[in-house]
């Protein structure tokens, strides 16, 4: 059995270094990712990836149940020992049978609701995957703790490799749509055998009493699922309305488009905000928050960086990465780049109040987004609009409301109204003058450029890279302060 000390005896590894590593590792998952949809999307057709996105949208009402409030709480126990590690065990392994439970009753309803009788046995599929992760999720947990994010990457790495190349396999087989289920089936098992290799640790199954032991971190993580579910709802009622709305090849440009959107908060915020909570968990308030702004501005500019290429070149990148029948998930790709900022700035906000403990007061603002984002959305469908006036409304009205929710937290946790305005800053300097400059870039070099002087992938490979200089030049000349304040601390923790 792993004991407590093991993963506290890196309790003093650089959070540079950890962040750096948690960073390689997503980087390297959206690699993959990209990879794997540059061959899915020329083997499967949109309908397939519509019809999976309808699984996606409910896994994502439940998913919280399994991935988010257990780690979090297990980071900051001030001693992790065995009696831990088997109490978050248990508890993963029942939220698992949970997740799997809800998911098997809402099978034969998606079915039902959208006359698709092959969306019950590929959510059924689906749970089965959501069960073999259930039993890696301590492993993940303790690697956290003990911020070995090298094992950390390579555990990913490994899942996710194995994910694409039997979605790969599948796809040149012939099996549509099941292609898609096979990924994650193959992730969940070699992410539970790698864990297995890296952590060494057998955890088992303990009773009500051992798990009584951990009561006020079961409270905060069940405060932390509370607000993770609802913001599920959000974010999985999108692609249901979505589809219920228009047709279903549509839907699958949307998802296209959601997932790519999605991918700067997922694959690099999240990387970063991951081992800022396993460095700021045990730190006294007044050093958490001297460090917040150094943290928010770090992860803000990383992750958005690359939604500002998706906005600027949505339309481009995205057709040349999947193929011409791709070119409405292109235009997608572009509005759904600024929901993508949106979508940092919640991950951020949520990164402070898991940080503080205020994940009650966090759930009622996630609630109340429900209805803010996705009523402009729903409106203009009811009005009769397309689906490109639905995408605007719901990207425009998530960046507006995170963005709010984003600055009220800073000011809340810190008392320092500057500290909120100079990230609002932040933010200023990449949607109102980054994005504009980034557009006026792009038509001047295509106006000015031939095809027969730089070929498709060149040309988009010199449009990406002359975006992110002007957006990270911007911010360098229009921000100095902060931006020397980053590299100082970089530079002291190196």
């Amino acid at each position: 059995m792993a004991q407590g000390g093991a993963e506290d005896r890196s309790a003093g590894a650089s959070p540079v270094s950890s962040g750096a590593y948690s960073l390689a590792n997503r980087v390297l998952q959206a690699a993959i990712f990209v990879g794997a949809l540059a061959i899915l999307g020329r083997v499967l057709r949109p309908a397939d990836f519509g019809t999976f996105a309808i699984v996606l949208a409910a896994q994502a009402l439940f998913v919280p149940l399994q991935d988010f409030g257990l780690t979090p709480a297990y980071i900051k126990l001030k001693q992790a020992d065995g009696r831990a590690q088997n109490a978050f065990f248990t508890l993963n392994v029942a939220l698992g049978g949970v997740n799997l439970l809800f998911l098997a009753a809402a099978a034969p309803l998606l079915g039902l609701y959208f006359g698709m009788p092959v969306l019950v046995p590929l959510t059924l599929a689906y749970a089965a995957s959501v069960m073999i992760r259930a039993f890696s999720q301590q492993g993940i947990a303790s690697l956290a703790r003990a911020k070995r994010f090298d094992a950390y990457m390579v555990v990913n790495l490994a899942s996710e490799l194995a994910g694409v190349v039997a979605a790969v396999a599948g796809a040149l087989a012939g099996l549509g749509v099941w292609a898609l289920v096979l990924r994650p089936l193959a992730a969940s098992a070699v992410r539970y055998l790698a864990i297995a290799v890296a952590v060494r640790a057998r955890y088992r199954l303990v009773g009500w009493r051992a798990l009584q032991g951990f009561s006020q971190s079961f409270r905060f993580a069940i405060e932390v699922v509370v607000a993770r579910l609802v913001s599920g709802a959000l974010f999985a009622s999108d692609r249901l309305i979505f589809g219920a709305y228009f047709a279903i090849d549509l839907l699958g440009h949307y998802s296209v488009a959601m997932n790519l959107a999605r991918a700067p908060d997922s694959n690099i915020r999240n990387a970063l905000s991951t081992p800022a909570i396993a460095h700021l968990a045990r730190q006294v308030p007044t050093q958490r928050v001297r460090r917040y702004q150094i943290a928010c501005n770090v992860m803000f500019i990383v992750a958005a960086l690359p939604c500002v290429v998706l906005i600027v070149l949505g339309d481009l990148l995205v057709p040349w990465l999947m193929g011409g029948q791709w070119i409405d998930a292109g235009i997608y790709a572009q509005l759904l780049g600024l929901w993508g900022v949106g979508k940092i700035l919640h991950g951020i906000a949520t990164t402070l109040h898991i940080n503080e403990e205020q994940m009650r007061q966090w759930t009622k603002q996630v609630g109340l987004a429900v209805p803010c984002i996705l009523a402009p959305a729903v409106i203009s469908a009811q009005l009769g609009y397309g689906p490109t006036v639905f995408v605007t409304a719901l990207a425009g009205a998530n960046l507006v409301y995170w963005l709010a929710a984003a600055l009220a937290a800073l000011y809340r946790f810190s008392r320092q109204a500057s500290l909120a305005l100079r990230f609002g800053w932040t933010v200023f300097l990449i949607i109102a003058v980054a994005l504009p400059l980034g557009l006026w870039l792009k038509e001047l070099m295509l106006a000015n450029w031939t095809a027969t002087l730089f070929g498709g992938t060149t040309q988009l490979l010199l449009l990406a890279s002359a975006v992110l200089v002007v957006a990270l030049g911007v911010q360098v000349t229009l921000n100095f302060r902060q931006m020397f304040d980053i590299l100082a601390f970089i530079r002291k923790r190196l």
